[in-house]
């Protein structure tokens, strides 16, 4: 079970993201190297490549 819903209390949501091609082979790498990683922190690490990248996007 998300743990993440055990310990707050708002509902799930649903977060649906676009990622550029370049990211998504990044991500594929990750989970090829770590095969055993827990979902929620796949999760956690692809949220903050995203951010990451849009945070650079708006700096230049």
């Amino acid at each position: 079970m998300n743990t993440m819903l055990n310990t707050t209390p708002h509902p799930a949501i649903a977060l649906e993201i676009t990622l550029p091609e370049l990211l998504f082979d990044q991500l594929q790498r990750v989970l090829d190297t770590h095969p055993t990683e827990s979902l929620d922190s796949l999760t956690h690490k692809a949220l903050a490549v995203y951010l990451l990248h849009l945070k650079q996007l708006e700096s230049n």
